[in-house]
């Protein structure tokens, strides 16, 4: 087996998001574990962390995400300077837990390679992602070489861009692109909630979680989210980007996704990571959701 699964960790879930620069650090072992887990069951992973309660609060005081729109050049600068700081202290986090737990994981960061104008990626390091991916010992995805190959991990960042001069990239934006150029066998969000609801947890006791939403493509979806549970601090669009992201990747680049996490046990995420998809019309993990591509 060698397959490839594309995972995007929220910061939320790895992070105390309310308090500056805070690990969560039994939702950042579970991370670990099922990375580890996977990985010995065969599988290529590609990791993409939020940034949580690190590069947030920075990214929020100096508008970094208006780009140029800025009143003030130099704040903008500090602001990159700050965010980067702090995003990069999460990230290399994760790696080091991963790497002392026996995982080949590289951390690659966004600013360094990657280029957005009016925050669509138009360049980035795919070449070297597919490389880590495909493994040292053959450039042929088909190779059996899992155990070979590297586990890059991404994470939101601050990108330059064309035309802001700058901004924000955020993980779900990763995942989307990522999804295109990788083809995946399946996306699998992580969230401080256990799936997608009809309406925040956070705020409305009455809220119910959505376990199946099927995805066509030019066939928009008539579910209508409430996204207040987006905390005044966060600059990547709360949970309806992390809805917009999945239903694209479902119904353009028709890759199943599952959103899953919250106080969720790490063996039903690690469920979403491998169960088999035989049916468009159930969703085989309770307490998550799936939004499953239609042709």
């Amino acid at each position: 087996m060698n397959k490839l699964i594309i995972i995007k960790c929220g910061g939320a879930y790895i992070s105390v998001k309310e308090k500056h620069e805070t690990v969560d650090e039994k939702h950042m072992n579970n991370l670990v574990e099922l990375i580890v887990r996977l990985r010995k069951n065969g599988y290529r992973i590609c990791l993409i962390i939020g940034a949580g309660s690190f590069g947030h609060f920075e990214a929020k005081e100096y508008s970094v995400n208006k780009g140029l729109q800025n009143d003030s050049k130099v704040q903008l600068t500090m602001g990159i300077a700050k965010t980067r700081s702090s995003v990069t202290k999460l990230l290399y986090m994760v790696v080091s837990k991963l790497i002392n737990s026996g995982i080949e994981a590289v951390a690659l960061s966004p600013f360094g390679s990657w280029l957005t104008d009016k925050d669509r990626v138009v360049y980035s390091n795919i070449d070297l992602i597919r490389q880590c991916l495909n493994g040292t010992s053959s450039s042929s995805p088909d190779s059996q070489c899992s155990i070979h190959s590297i586990v890059p991990v991404l994470h939101g960042d601050v990108c330059m861009d064309i035309t802001k001069g700058c901004g924000i990239i955020s993980g779900d934006l990763i995942i989307n692109y990522l999804s295109q150029q990788l083809n995946p066998e399946k996306c699998v969000f992580i969230s401080d909630v256990e799936g997608f609801y009809n309406k925040s947890p956070k705020l409305h006791q009455e809220a119910k979680l959505i376990p199946l939403i099927l995805c066509k493509k030019d066939q928009g979806s008539q579910i209508a989210a409430e996204t207040s549970d987006k905390l005044d601090h966060d600059v990547t669009g709360g949970m309806k980007s992390k809805y917009d992201s999945a239903y694209e990747i479902a119904s353009v680049y028709l890759i199943p996704v599952f959103i899953c996490g919250g106080n969720s046990s790490l063996s039903l995420i690690e469920s979403c990571c491998t169960c088999t998809l035989n049916s468009p019309k159930t969703n085989p993990i309770n307490n998550s959701t799936l939004f499953y591509p239609l042709l």
